[in-house]
């Protein structure tokens, strides 16, 4: 269960979100059913409140349900525990030193030719006929001058085995770096970038707001009409009105979230962690490896 102390902040956020629409709506505005309520800085100063609370609301309904599943969900702590009792006893910092340095070349290698494949796609993608035949049956020296081939020429090369030992080690390729604050922690702070390697999710709190933007959206969008034509004068019908609007609209980004919460759980939260335990494991496994060849040394 989680504890006390996060469950109630998560009811207060809830309890001042309820307040937050309820007194908004109660403020006293101009009169009159139209829209010229937007002249009036009360109308803002209600829409602002009331986006305040519901981003609030969505934030704290995504946060409690993540953060009761990884106290109750069962592979989530037998995969957290895994990971605490290999930090306490297998984690050296100097050998898994030396297997960073052997695992993120190859993370780099595959970053690069995912980066070089993606540029060839974008190039056949707008090819013309008269580019592939000269690609295909031109001589070498239609070739030079033709500018899809001399591209296509250098990206090829650069998938060549040859020139990725020559080069690759020299080349700045941006890509996603295994550390050991990732692996034991689960923390990654670096810019979200495409990358072909399996990761965990970056930036988390972003893509929470970036998924969700839409139906803010919406409810911003019915509470300002609300507001907007429904506002005369405090505890009057139009009033009450307003509030119950607003009350359903909470109810409804409530529910959304809770279903995107537990989809988070199942595509994000388990994934990452299921990610940092493989790592572990690709550690053990190179250990035996480097052990068994250096048992061939000595014989």
């Amino acid at each position: 269960m989680i504890k006390f102390y996060k469950r109630t902040q998560y009811f207060i956020l809830y309890a001042i979100s309820l307040v937050l629409i309820g007194v908004t709506s109660l403020i006293d505005k101009d009169s009159g059913i139209n829209f010229g309520n937007l002249q009036s800085y009360t109308w803002y100063v209600d829409q602002i409140i009331t986006s305040f609370a519901i981003i609030t609301t969505v934030t704290a309904t995504v946060y409690m349900i993540v953060d009761n599943f990884k106290s109750n969900d069962k592979e989530y702590i037998k995969l957290e525990n895994d990971i605490k009792e290999f930090a306490d006893k297998e984690y050296v910092p100097t050998l898994f030193a030396r297997f960073l340095e052997y695992v993120n070349p190859k993370r780099k290698r595959l970053q690069h030719e995912h980066n070089v494949k993606k540029k060839l796609f974008e190039l056949d993608r707008k090819v013309k006929d008269k580019d592939l035949f000269i690609w295909n049956s031109g001589t070498d020296e239609q070739k030079r001058k033709n500018f899809y081939c001399r591209k296509r020429l250098k990206y090829e090369t650069r998938l060549t085995e040859q020139w990725m030992i020559n080069n690759l080690n020299s080349l700045n390729v941006p890509f996603d770096k295994l550390t050991s604050a990732l692996v034991l922690g689960g923390y990654y702070a670096k810019e979200d970038n495409a990358s072909p390697n399996e990761f965990i999710t970056k930036d988390t709190e972003t893509k929470i707001v970036r998924d969700k933007f839409p139906a803010l959206i919406l409810g911003i969008a019915i509470t300002s009409v609300s507001s907007s034509i429904l506002v005369t004068l405090i505890f009057n019908d139009a009033a009450l009105l307003s509030v119950i609007t607003k009350f359903f609209v909470l109810l409804f980004q409530v529910y959304n979230s809770i279903k995107y919460a537990n989809d988070w759980n199942q595509k994000i939260t388990l994934k990452d962690i299921r990610f940092r335990k493989a790592v572990t494991q690709e550690f053990k496994v190179w250990l035996k490896q480097q052990a068994q060849a250096e048992n061939k040394v000595v014989q």
